[in-house]
């Protein structure tokens, strides 16, 4: 095996080590207060050192079976001082989590891009905007001209399509922190032979008079 060869080999596992150490996970748990016990809601696994902040994950088949009740959702972490787990999370309404709705689940990143709290909300779609007269029939027209145009290609291509739109999705937002500004330093003081500040003005020159 030559040099070449070594090195590449080395260069393609400090990259696939360097990929996993930035890539890390997080296994969020959904505990109904009726529930003796949580159940896996979802696992996000997301990159450190990607500037992407928004995922779209397949949405979780959870549905709490009260829609009345609330639902703690979060996650597990380390103790530092006992051998149990702390459960950092939040309580939200069981309706939240209505299919019908989109879901949206915010995490916050510490510097060590761990997550150290969350939000969960389930938005209402808005009401649908009603057409007028012409409108439905330019739809209408626009949709006759596309069913007499497809062929055997079109027909799969719109029912793929229809199949991935009917696939919900999870939006996961990641909020990094931000670095404050610094502070905005004005001229050195400048001291005289003394140590000391020289509160005389310098003389001006010609032009400057």
């Amino acid at each position: 095996m030559g040099t070449t060869t070594l090195l590449t080999l080395f260069t393609l596992l400090g990259l696939s080590l360097a990929a996993s150490a930035s890539t890390k996970t997080l296994s969020l748990h959904a505990w109904p207060l009726s529930a003796p016990s949580p159940t896996p809601y979802i696992t996000i696994p997301y990159s450190a050192s990607s500037p992407n902040n928004t995922l779209l994950l397949p949405l979780p088949s959870f549905k709490p079976s009260d829609s009345s009740t609330l639902v703690r959702l979060g996650f597990y972490t380390p103790s530092s001082s006992t051998s149990e787990s702390d459960w950092t999370g939040i309580a939200v309404s069981a309706t939240n989590f209505d299919p019908s709705r989109t879901q949206k689940l915010t995490l916050w990143l510490d510097d060590a891009d761990d997550v150290f709290a969350l939000s969960f909300q389930g938005l209402a779609a808005p009401p649908a905007k009603e057409l007028s007269r012409a409108e439905k029939k330019k739809i209408r027209e626009a949709e006759k001209k596309k069913k007499n145009a497809k062929g055997k290609k079109g027909a799969a291509e719109k029912e793929e399509g229809e199949k991935k739109g009917e696939e919900e999705e999870l939006v996961v937002e990641l909020v990094r922190p931000v670095k404050a500004p610094g502070p905005v330093l004005d001229r050195p003081v400048v001291l005289n032979a003394e140590g000391k500040v020289d509160d005389k003005e310098p003389e001006k020159t010609f032009l400057q008079k």
